[in-house]
């Protein structure tokens, strides 16, 4: 159960979207962004199944009474969006994901860094999804809280001097 919780806690662009806990407040007890109990309920578990989850952000699956969905007002999607600030950098930024990130999605947040250099104006700037290896850019097998990291990333290393020698050269 706890592995398939872990996947589900890190699917792309599954159901299974954990908010931080101090945007739970604004939300209530619907923290998964669901629009019927059931779902709430099936996530909720899910998620509660993982001990590093409790750790964490230590919750209690909330009632039906105490349910309800997400507010039209509350767009939990959009709190902030990184973008709208990457877009008028004038500095090189290296953006890399770990494709077994499980904090973040790192499809997303590649594809959003992708999406803002092809836009033009970004020179020098690189985006990289980087397989095999978590947040923190070491080498695991599935990317979950807990999982002991092995060595950094050798192709995390060669894009990082790569691009700082890259920077060397601009300045």
């Amino acid at each position: 159960m706890q592995q398939a919780a872990g996947r589900a806690i890190g699917a792309k662009r599954g159901l299974v979207k954990v908010i931080a806990e101090r945007d739970a407040e604004e939300v209530g007890a619907n923290v998964f962004k669901t629009a019927t109990y059931d779902d709430y309920r099936t996530a909720a578990e899910l998620v509660y199944a993982v001990p590093d989850i409790q750790l964490v952000y230590p919750f209690e699956i909330a009632s039906e009474e105490e349910w309800s969905p997400p507010s039209p007002a509350v767009d939990v999607e959009s709190y902030f969006d990184p973008m709208t600030i990457v877009r008028e950098l004038s500095i090189p930024v290296f953006a890399v994901y770990g494709e077994l990130d499980k904090n973040i999605d790192p499809v997303q947040g590649a594809d959003a860094y992708a999406a803002v250099f092809a836009a033009g104006g970004h020179q020098l700037s690189e985006v990289e999804l980087i397989p095999g290896v978590g947040h923190t850019m070491q080498e695991q097998e599935t990317g979950c809280m807990g999982e002991p990291g092995g060595p950094t990333s050798a192709r995390y290393r060669e894009l990082l001097d790569k691009w700082l020698g890259l920077m060397a050269a601009a300045t």
